[in-house]
């Protein structure tokens, strides 16, 4: 039979996991639908669910009990499976023979292909999960590298330095070479076609020391401060 719809009608929580699930489900053929309200008891601990009808609701099905019970597989116990499974079935007289034939047979091989199906397919999403935050953790643990900072070429840099410092030491020396030259010229009056001076040369006057300038200024000061005082006391 198709499943047409499966709801929980009610969820009781017990001690150690333990849940009463309380569902309405129906199921359809193509020329009839039954519905049945099933009384779940799942319990972890011991890796099984069995099931019977909800008596204190009215299901199409005179009775209906089973269980799932699962263990580790002998083969590979830590990624397989071995499920178990069983189901009786007891219909009304006025629900075909064939219907419960189909029930009986049918509906057991439907439920473990469905199981085998969706419980790999959550298995593989699991393993993926799992092996990708694996990879996670070991790229948070990879230490970051610094960058390396280009060495500084000392050298060089001194070179450079050097070779400024001795452009400019070329520089004055011959600024200093011209102006020596052109001193000459400056004093000479008139020159011939040669460039040679013709007239006798004129010196540039030299300033006289400052220090000599600021003592005859002050001899000169004091000498008439003492001629004024020498007038006053004369008169």
């Amino acid at each position: 039979p198709k499943t047409l719809e499966s709801k929980n009608y009610a969820v009781e929580k017990l001690r150690n996991g333990q849940q009463l699930i309380y569902t309405r489900m129906k199921v359809g053929f193509p020329m009839l639908k039954l519905e049945f309200f099933v009384k779940h008891d799942y319990q972890p601990s011991k890796n099984s669910l069995t099931w019977t009808l909800d008596y204190s609701k009215r299901s199409d099905f005179d009775d209906s009990c089973g269980y799932w019970y699962i263990i580790p597989h002998p083969e590979n116990p830590t990624q397989w499976t071995r499920v178990y499974y069983s189901v009786e079935v007891s219909m009304f007289s006025w629900v075909p023979k064939f219907v419960v034939d189909f029930m009986s047979s049918k509906a057991l091989t439907d439920a473990t292909a469905w199981v085998k199906k969706y419980s790999e397919l959550e298995y593989a999403k699991t393993t993926t999960a799992a092996a990708a935050s694996e990879t996670q953790g070991q790229d948070d643990e990879v230490p970051v590298q610094k960058k390396k900072r280009a060495p500084i070429d000392w050298f060089q840099r001194k070179r450079r330095k050097q070779n400024k410092e001795d452009k400019k030491l070329q520089d004055s020396s011959s600024s200093s070479s011209n102006s020596d030259d052109g001193s000459d010229l400056s004093t000479c009056p008139s020159t011939d076609s040669e460039g040679e001076c013709t007239a006798p040369l004129i010196e540039p006057e030299k300033d006289a020391p400052v220090g000599v300038v600021r003592v005859v200024l002050l001899t000169t000061v004091c000498g008439l401060t003492l001629f004024n005082v020498h007038l006053y006391f004369s008169q």
